[in-house]
């Protein structure tokens, strides 16, 4: 009999946990500019409401755009849906182009994630 302990200690559960942080660095990051902002029992939930419907729509569309570019038969087992669609959209070398702008966008965000915790902690001293 396999122990839970082996699937949890897998490179795939590892890589499904890096959307869990995504998901959590949305939320606590509002709490990083309550303190800044004009009305914030006003502002702060419009701002979640309104940051949630712009991701369910983002999602939504690109994962229309996934449907609508890849074979169905190619999608079964295919991680990286992504770089297959933008193979499909924009050639070999788009997508190439595109994984590097992904990549990109993602340092960015890790880079601004991290500047906002250092400035969060470091203007309260």
């Amino acid at each position: 009999m396999r122990s839970p302990w082996n699937e949890i200690l897998t490179p795939s559960y590892g890589a499904s946990l890096i959307y869990v942080a995504y998901a959590y660095a949305g939320w606590n990051a509002a709490v990083y500019v309550s303190g800044e902002v004009i009305n914030p029992q006003r502002v702060i939930p419009r701002a979640l409401v309104h940051g949630t419907l712009l991701v369910i729509l983002l999602y939504l569309t690109l994962n229309l755009v996934f449907l609508r570019t890849i074979p169905h038969e190619e999608l079964r087992g295919t991680v990286e849906v992504g770089a297959v669609s933008a193979q499909y959209l924009f050639g070999p070398q788009g997508a190439v182009i595109m994984s590097a702008l992904l990549m990109c966008a993602v340092g960015l965000h890790h880079q601004c994630d991290g500047a906002c915790r250092t400035a969060n902690n470091s203007s309260h001293r």
